[in-house]
């Protein structure tokens, strides 16, 4: 995963532009952006910036506010369990 203001223009530009744009987060964007971008550049490069379907994966800002709201409470858990307050829950 990659952050910057130019992520779009680093998308293109780094690893020969193999990553698609979604695999990069503008950091304005908050922390569920971050693990979206993260989810998106994970496992295969080959498979990077696709979906299951191998179809592409939409940018942050294209994704519905219902689906950013769930990576903004999987970044909100990440944050609580990081300060130890689940436990061992997982």
């Amino acid at each position: 995963m990659k952050t910057g203001k130019r992520f779009e223009e680093l998308a293109s530009q780094e690893a020969g532009g193999s990553y698609p744009p979604c695999c990069y987060h503008n950091p304005d964007n908050g922390h569920g952006a971050a693990l979206y971008a993260a989810y998106n550049s994970g496992g295969d490069p080959d498979t990077a910036g696709l979906n299951f379907r191998g179809e592409p994966c939409p940018m942050w800002e294209d994704l519905p506010q219902n689906i950013r709201d769930k990576w903004d409470a999987v970044a909100q858990y990440v944050a609580i369990d990081k300060a130890g307050l689940f436990g061992s829950s997982i």
